[in-house]
């Protein structure tokens, strides 16, 4: 004779898959809304880029990314698949998430690689872009003694998905690159949270 589970037996079975399940679903939800592996592939993306440039002597004989024969930002979105027009131009500083310079085909939206206006003639690189201080310091840590800036930041998972925030928490989606004039590319260097750029690489 075959025996079936009591009520007491089905009930509890279903109140620990009850548990498991709300245990389970906010790290599933998380997980899935992570942006760290974005940005990282961003951060390697800029690397990438700027070494290649920086080390072509034909197009920066010096050494130096405020010179050249065309716009940083022309010479950086040549190295990268972008959608549609890309926006060089000199123009003012934009507030993500309106008016980015490109997006790429991965969706990613880049924002200020332009030349901010009045800034053209060393291509955008300015000292305040740095967020560093003579000597070394800042949020940065960049010598603005020896250094200026192009302040980017990018979206990584584009418009229409993410918070679109570039404050510390955990939905952020938009973060913060700086690339100096020698071609050293560089973040924030607080860790003191784990929404920080700076520890979000080394993790």
């Amino acid at each position: 004779m075959q025996k079936g589970f009591t009520l007491a037996e089905t009930l509890i079975t279903m109140a620990v898959i009850g548990v498991i399940m709300a245990l389970s679903i906010p790290a599933v939800i998380q997980s899935t809304n992570d942006t760290t592996p974005l940005f990282k592939k961003a951060y390697n993306t800029v690397e990438e880029i700027v070494t290649e440039l920086i080390n072509d002597t034909a197009m920066y004989p010096s050494g130096d990314l405020t010179t050249g024969t065309n716009t940083f930002c022309n010479n950086f979105f040549s190295k990268i698949n972008t959608i549609g027009t890309v926006g060089c131009a000199e123009a003012a500083v934009a507030v993500p998430p309106a008016d980015p310079d490109v997006t790429t085909t991965n969706a990613m939206r880049w924002y200020n690689i332009h030349a901010a206006t009045g800034t053209t003639a060393t291509n955008g690189f300015t000292t305040a872009n740095c967020d560093g201080a003579a000597g070394g310091g800042g949020t940065t840590g960049i010598d603005t003694d020896l250094n200026t800036c192009i302040k980017l930041q990018v979206d990584v998972n584009g418009t229409n998905k993410g918070a679109n925030i570039t404050t510390d928490q955990a939905n952020k989606d938009i973060f913060t690159v700086y690339i100096t004039n020698t071609g050293k590319v560089a973040v924030e260097t607080s860790i003191a949270n784990t929404y920080d750029e700076a520890y979000l690489l080394q993790h």
